[in-house]
């Protein structure tokens, strides 16, 4: 195999994204720049190996080389703040704890604030009581002026992520409710009526309910998960706020703490992330000044390891900078969707795929025989059965790949789905099936829409064979126009019963449902 000289990596680290480039090819370059480092102390080469360490094989490799620590510790204590900065970095990449002592040290006599950051985080990353105990009382100094203001927040972030790396995460759960509050359960556009249905059948009142979502109040939210239709569980704090951190961080701190005490096991600090959902022109900045305006000691923003999410959402219909504010709990255990081992890029969101289902609830039955010609990952046939006890379960799908993850997600939900390896064209079925259930190729996602007018066209004059009279076929698609044209030209016992417009991913399918007559 070709091997870069120390020549040839020199030169590359000099050059603009040179350190990219070798990166991604560490087989060709390491040696050459181990030799860098351990003759030249070059601090580019230092930097770049610190890279290189977030590979296991190769961060014991390097442990190896360095094992008397005095190359490291002699750069880390030398004159060059950069190769200082490159040393720590590599120090925590190399996640050896011995490694603490010198670099507490080392902050404790730094000079040069672009150097401390990375020594900061590298203790984050060694970890340990006695890293901790000196970041717990490291003190950010002010900026002397404004060209250290940058240095200044570069420190403070970095202190935060070396404490949130460096803090034992306590296992939380969920401790309840001490009293009722509202809650918002967001489903797929224009399904709303149809997560209310779903609540009102498990006898929970709606207060209010709109396209994409429901309210409610309650003070037991885990009955709330019996339902199937909603995405996501959200608990609003505060609406229509004006779009600045103080204003945001005064309405949300209180708030969230009172409400994370109420209903988190365990003291404080809780930890959070911030979700930025809307028209934001630059979501990590937003989210960046919102988490400082939010530090406190009850609070830890840790997006790697969190209890619960800030989401800060900018609504179409606000008005211009405002944003309504959210917590989404992440100790509420949702177990729903664990079957879904497995997926693919075209495939249904299980909730959505609920909620589809009932709008065609009124038709269907118990003890049906069902055929999804289309089953992909297998999911509408899963929630298909959570729905009502099922007399046979089949997905037809012309794709290996495909099977054999719906076959997995089968397994882990225990649904018993018969699966066909062929094109649905040319499958017969042996006995009629009461419900064709389908989430239909989407032109601009799986193939293309010259292959669907073909593909449509042909599959009208099946279902008619699939279904037995009064059977009903629930088709979920993209493709509106080609499929309401074919429909209204198609003399083969069809008869559309309803459509209706739904939203995925930025998408707007419809759902058709036929009978047949």
């Amino acid at each position: 195999m070709y091997k870069m000289t120390v020549k040839e990596v020199r030169a590359e680290l000099l050059k603009p994204n040179g350190q990219d480039r070798l990166e991604r090819n560490p087989d060709i370059c390491f040696e050459a720049l181990w030799t860098l480092y351990e003759r030249e102390d070059n601090a580019a080469a230092c930097g770049l190996l610190s890279r290189f360490a977030k590979k296991k094989k190769l961060r014991d490799e390097l442990n190896a080389r360095l094992y008397d620590r005095s190359l490291l510790y002699n750069g880390l204590a030398g004159d060059d703040p950069k190769r200082r900065k490159n040393c720590a970095r590599l120090m925590g990449a190399l996640e050896e704890p011995r490694d603490v002592k010198k670099l507490i040290a080392a902050a404790e006599k730094e000079t040069h604030r672009f150097v401390r950051p990375s020594i900061l985080l590298a203790l984050g990353m060694l970890g340990g009581d006695e890293a901790l105990e000196f970041l717990e009382q490291y003190t950010v100094a002010p900026a002397a002026d404004e060209s250290e203001k940058k240095h200044e927040t570069a420190e403070r972030e970095a202190l935060r992520l070396a404490l949130a790396k460096a803090r034992p995460v306590q296992k939380r759960s969920f401790a309840g409710f001490s009293k009722p509050h509202e809650v918002e359960l967001r489903c797929a556009k224009q399904l709303g009526a149809q997560l209310k249905e779903e609540l009102s059948d498990l006898g929970i009142e709606v207060k209010k309910q709109w396209s994409d979502g429901v309210s409610v109040e309650t003070d037991s939210p885990l009955g709330l998960f019996e339902a199937r239709s909603f995405h996501e569980m959200l608990i609003p704090l505060e609406k229509n706020v004006r779009l600045d951190e103080k204003t945001v961080a005064a309405y949300a701190k209180s708030r969230l703490i009172a409400l994370l005490g109420e209903c988190i096991t365990g003291e404080a600090p809780y930890r959070y992330r911030i979700e930025c959902k809307g028209d934001f022109k630059n979501r990590a900045e937003t989210a960046k000044r919102i988490a400082d305006a939010l530090e406190c000691p009850e609070l830890l923003n840790a997006p790697s390891a969190y209890d619960a999410e800030l989401r800060i959402e900018k609504q179409p219909d606000m008005p211009a900078g405002k944003c309504s504010l959210y917590v989404k709990l992440f100790v509420i255990p949702d177990t729903r969707f664990d079957y879904r081992v497995g997926s693919l890029p075209a495939s249904i969101h299980p909730a959505t795929a609920a909620g589809v289902l009932r709008l065609a609830s009124d038709y269907l039955r118990v003890g049906a025989r069902v055929l999804d010609p289309f089953c992909g990952s297998g999911t509408m046939l899963i929630e298909r059965s959570f729905m009502s006890p099922c007399a046979a379960l089949t997905g037809v799908d012309i794709t290996p790949k495909a099977l054999d993850v719906a076959k997995k997600n089968d397994e882990t939900a225990a649904t018993n789905i018969e699966f066909v390896c062929k094109d649905c064209l040319k499958f017969r079925a042996e006995k009629p099936y009461d419900e064709v259930i389908a989430n239909m190729p989407f032109g601009n996602r799986v193939g293309t829409h010259e292959n669907n007018e073909r593909l449509y066209r042909e599959f009208l004059p099946k279902l008619t064979e699939w279904l037995k009279t009064g059977g009903i076929a629930v088709l979920y698609t993209m493709e509106y126009t080609l499929l309401k044209n074919l429909l209204q030209e198609f003399s083969g016992g069809l008869e559309l019963v309803s459509r209706s417009r739904t939203e995925a991913g930025g998408l707007t399918p419809t759902v058709f449902i036929l009978k047949k007559v």
